[in-house]
């Protein structure tokens, strides 16, 4: 796990996982920090003192990588199936 979260540290790494251009990361690293500053009082209001799992993002990430392995798999029986369709 730990070598998953080290390649998500950086844009390449974001990009090389997530197979899409750095331009668009950043784009949307930088749409989420605007939305994040202009909702910050509302998500502390509504959050308080809640903490999240340590172990969130560590599911997330894996979760995301088992989706990911999968879609060859998901691209290959939809072309079975409209072939024999």
């Amino acid at each position: 796990m730990g070598s998953v979260h080290l390649v998500l540290k950086t844009n390449k790494g974001m990009r090389s996982f997530l197979g899409i251009l750095i331009d668009t990361i950043k784009s949307c690293l930088y749409l989420a920090k605007q939305y994040l500053k202009k909702e910050k009082p509302v998500i502390r209001q509504t959050l308080g003192s809640f903490q999240l799992s340590r172990n969130l993002t560590k599911n997330i990430v894996l979760k995301i990588a088992r989706i990911k392995l999968m879609v060859p798999w998901i691209i290959a029986a939809s072309v079975v199936v409209a072939i024999l369709w």
